[in-house]
């Protein structure tokens, strides 16, 4: 419990921030990416979008698996055809999305309401079971790297509100709200429930995939606990759609900034938004290219029958250094751009911005270290490092060269790299 109440606050509430203040100078699609090109330079830039990006995707991929176990619980010819029903999540998604970024936001807000409400009913339907000195006596072999990791994967949704600020209306007042809600939130969904379970069900050992539900039924009869069964599936298709929305972003700010003449050949300063092809033109509804819905979509539905733990391990090595590069970002700009116009600014000046991100950079090398570390010792974890060393270096190698393919054909030089 304790974690899960530092974490937000010392994790989360600084990378919000961070995401807060960038986002307002930076209003542009991209995140991290936008970020580390304006910090360390465009080639830099490129390989941090294309890293965010497939990292994106694996957290796309980790919910419609789970949703099909959520839903499989009432459900159980769903789990027998789990490949299925997992593609067609993802193309219903990939279908909101294309329809356009008020009815993506609609939809996850929807999603969002119906998860909520079920907790908000535990909540309030079990206050009255809650025992503090019980839950937080509750004694047991702690998996610290798996617990680390499972609360790193939990709150670092954060950094994705810096990827949509080409698409918000008035940052500088929004973001900072924003961070403040998103946080308390956090606190509040995972602590209250988590502390009530315990005060119900001391002997952790019954703790399972949907054990929440059945705490549910206790407290609230069979209807709470249907409820809690379906939000778990719709929290699931929330999260699939809001990751697979940061990546069509990610992909887009990539593929236009940074290879334009390798997409469709329309890129933004370069060429009208209409290739005369809808699914290659801007679309005014989206902003982006529906191609990359659609080729975000193919990725996640193929990677999605993979096992939701191998993913997770995956994503979160790369997550772990796309968020590092983000902190580190930020201080650089705060040291060698400090005329730059943000409409919110960290307080504190350099010394509190320093202080802010010190904590998140220590849990996050802790995090990438015990990641390679597990990953190092198990067949199935250095099979899981080596396809990340690829993909890490398949970006690098494939970004770099496009970049010498541009230099050559626009006759730039070696500067074009830069």
């Amino acid at each position: 419990l304790a974690g899960l109440i530092m974490l937000p606050l010392a994790y989360s509430l600084p990378a919000a921030l961070v995401a807060a203040e960038l986002g307002t100078a930076f209003p542009e699609d991209g995140g991290i990416a936008v970020w580390a090109q304006e910090a360390f330079g465009s080639s830099f830039g490129g390989h941090v979008a294309f890293w965010m990006w497939f990292a994106c995707l694996l957290d796309a991929a980790t919910y419609p698996g789970l949703a099909v176990d959520f839903l499989g619980q009432s459900l159980p010819v769903l789990r027998d055809h789990r490949a299925t029903t997992s593609v067609a999540f993802v193309t219903g998604i990939a279908l909101v999305r294309l329809r356009g970024l008020r009815e993506t936001t609609a939809v996850s807000a929807l999603f969002a309401v119906a998860a909520t409400l079920p907790v908000v009913c535990y909540i309030l339907l079990g206050a009255q079971d809650l025992d503090l000195e019980v839950a937080l006596s509750i004694q047991g072999t702690t998996n610290w790297r798996l617990l680390t990791s499972w609360m790193m994967w939990t709150f670092t949704g954060v950094w994705s509100l810096g990827s949509l600020a080409g698409q918000v209306d008035q940052p500088q007042a929004v973001y900072p709200k924003l961070a403040a809600i998103l946080v308390t939130l956090l606190v509040v969904q995972n602590v209250v429930p988590m502390a009530i379970s315990f005060s119900q069900e001391p002997d952790t050992s019954s703790f399972r995939v949907g054990f929440l539900a059945v705490l549910a039924q206790r407290v609230g009869g069979p209807g709470l606990g249907l409820a809690f069964q379906v939000s778990a599936w719709l929290c699931q298709l929330g999260t699939c759609n809001a990751s697979s929305m940061t990546a069509d972003r990610v992909l887009s700010f990539f593929m236009e900034s940074r290879l334009p003449s390798l997409g469709f050949g329309c890129g933004i300063k370069r060429a009208p938004a209409s290739c005369g092809w809808w699914v290659f033109d801007v679309q005014e509804e989206t902003g982006i290219r529906p191609a990359y819905t659609l080729w975000n979509a193919a990725i996640v539905c193929l990677m999605s029958i993979y096992p939701a733990k191998a993913i997770v391990s995956s994503e979160m090595i790369l997550l772990s250094v796309v968020a590092v590069t983000g902190l580190l970002a930020f201080l650089s700009l705060k040291i060698h751009r400090p005329g730059l116009e943000r409409a919110y600014v960290v307080p504190g000046g350099l010394p509190g911005s320093i202080a802010l991100v010190s904590f998140p950079l220590v849990v996050l090398s802790l995090q990438l270290t015990l990641s390679l570390a597990d990953a190092a010792y198990t067949e199935e974890g250095r099979d899981r490092l080596l396809g990340i060393a690829c993909v890490v270096l398949a970006g690098v190698f494939g970004h770099t060269l496009a970049l010498w393919y541009l230099a050559r054909t626009r006759g730039s030089g070696p500067r074009a790299f830069v």
